[in-house]
């Protein structure tokens, strides 16, 4: 399955985004006949430094809770990683 973007694409983004951890709580099994619609929530914990942390909530359709996550994502400026000409290991 092609997005439809290049590396020329993703050389032009202006935030590079690289998840440190994710950890995920399954709360509880889904109906065998499945759900129809789900709750999501997403929040912003912090952002600073280059680090977000990042809390995921999803419900069913009474708002029990079906599953939590916690992302800590480096959010860097994507300069840092696609330069031209950038400079190689000496290793």
């Amino acid at each position: 399955m092609s997005t439809g973007l290049s590396v020329l694409d993703a050389m032009g983004a202006t935030i590079f985004n690289s998840t440190v951890t994710l950890d995920i709580e399954f709360k509880r099994r889904l109906p065998q006949d499945g759900v129809k619609w789900t709750f999501t929530r997403a929040a912003t914990r912090m952002l600073e430094g280059g680090r977000m942390d990042l809390d995921v909530t999803i419900c069913d359709e009474r708002m029990e809770i079906l599953c939590l996550a916690r992302q800590v994502i480096l959010a860097l400026d994507a300069k840092k990683k696609f330069r031209v000409g950038k400079a190689k290991s000496t290793l």
